[in-house]
Parts: structure tokens; C-alpha cells; sequence
């Protein structure tokens, strides 16, 4: 039954029950002596339909109730939906900015090794220790960037050793040489940052021969 038949019968049931009222008390006017009580139906229909008003009113209570759990459970689901729909967004952003940031470190660990290679090709470079110190920072950035970096790290360190040993040849030829670098702070950090990483792109043999060039390089700059 659709929408507007409903509303026709249900609009004209009213009036149906008044003409059927009205009627009776037509044809079946108050009379002592007549042999129907029709007042007595009268005073039954009348408490029927306050009967059937009642039950339909307890009946669209419990009906409400029911659509009320519902439009909650349906608030629920959609809440739900929405917060992993927001989980999810933010992962994804979180898993781009870590991204962005990787690429970042990545592409200054090639500058900084970049520059130690310029220095290093050149045959009457002496600032050993800034070169060394390129490389470091290389490394520190490549650990960073944790992004199949592993060999890049492999060239750094075979750099540093290369350095070194011109490094202690100059100072045991006498040959004079330049030790000077900024923010000695951060070198130091960097060397701490390398040795600590967690990342899976250093593997022990490189850890170990970072710490192995460490140690060589503080023997060199001893007096």
C-alpha cells in the first residue's frame, strides 16, 4: 500500500466512526421504554477507540525507541567509519612526510659527499679534516634518509680511510696541512649520531670500521 492510500483511509476513518455515531443516535433515539441500551454501545465504542488510542500511542513509543537505537547504532557505525577513514589519512600523510623528509636527508648526504669527492680529486688539498668531516655528515644523513643507502655509506667510509692515510703521511712527512673546521659541536654529534643509529642500512662490519677510522683519526690529531 503506498503513501497516499494510507493517508486516505487513515483521514477517513474518523468520520467514518462519526457517521456511524451519528446514525445510531438517529435510527435509536433516547427512549425509556426502548428495548436498547444504545447509550451503553455508544459509551463501549467510545471507550474502544480511547482503548485503540492508547495502544496506538504505546505502539509509536516503542516504535520511536526502536528508530531512536537505530539512528544511534547507524551514528555509531558512521563515527566509527569516520575516525578509521581519519586514521587512515593521517598515516598516509605521516608516511608522506616521512618520505619528503628522506628524500631530503638523501640528497644532502650526495651534496656533502659531493663536495668532500671535489676535494679530495684535488692532488695539493690539505684541509684533511675538512674533508673528513664531509663525509661524516654524509653518513649521518644517509642513515637518516634509512633508504637503500648502504653502498653510499660503503664509498664514504673507504673515502675516510683514503684521508686518513694522506692524512698521517703529511703529518709524519712534516708537510703542513690544515685542521681548522666550524661548529666542531656538531662534528661531534654527528660522530655520536653514527655510532648510536638504529638504522638497518649500517651494517655491523660499517659500524665497526667507522669506529676502527674514529679512532685513527684522534691518534692523527694528537700533538
Amino acid at each position: 500500500m503506498n503513501k497516499f492510500w494510507r493517508i486516505i483511509i487513515y483521514g477517513g476513518l474518523p468520520f467514518s466512526i462519526l457517521g456511524t455515531v451519528v446514525c445510531l443516535c438517529v435510527f435509536f433515539p433516547r427512549i425509556d421504554n426502548l428495548g436498547l441500551d444504545y447509550m451503553g454501545i455508544i459509551v463501549g465504542i467510545l471507550t474502544l477507540l480511547v482503548t485503540l488510542l492508547i495502544g496506538w500511542n504505546i505502539y509509536s513509543a516503542l516504535s520511536l525507541e526502536k528508530q531512536l537505537k537505530d539512528i544511534k547504532a547507524q551514528s555509531n557505525d558512521m563515527r566509527t567509519e569516520f575516525l578509521k577513514i581519519q586514521k587512515e589519512n593521517e598515516l598516509k600523510h605521516k608516511q608522506q612526510q616521512e618520505f619528503i623528509i628522506s628524500i631530503d636527508e638523501y640528497v644532502m648526504g650526495i651534496t656533502e659527499a659531493v663536495q668532500a669527492g671535489s676535494l679530495i680529486n684535488n692532488p695539493y688539498e690539505t684541509r684533511f679534516m675538512q674533508i673528513y668531516k664531509c663525509y661524516t655528515s654524509a653518513i649521518m644523513h644517509f642513515l637518516r634518509c634509512n633508504r637503500d643507502v648502504s653502498n653510499h655509506i660503503t664509498d664514504c667510509l673507504d673515502n675516510m680511510e683514503k684521508i686518513l692515510v694522506h692524512w698521517k703521511s703529511a703529518k709524519e712527512n712534516r708537510i703542513k696541512y690544515n685542521n681548522f673546521i666550524k661548529n666542531t659541536e656538531g662534528f661531534e654529534n654527528a660522530i655520536n649520531e653514527i655510532i648510536s643509529s638504529p638504522s638497518r642500512e649500517f651494517t655491523a662490519e660499517q659500524r665497526i670500521k667507522f669506529i676502527t677510522l674514529e679512532e685513527l683519526r684522534k691518534q692523527i690529531i694528537q700533538p
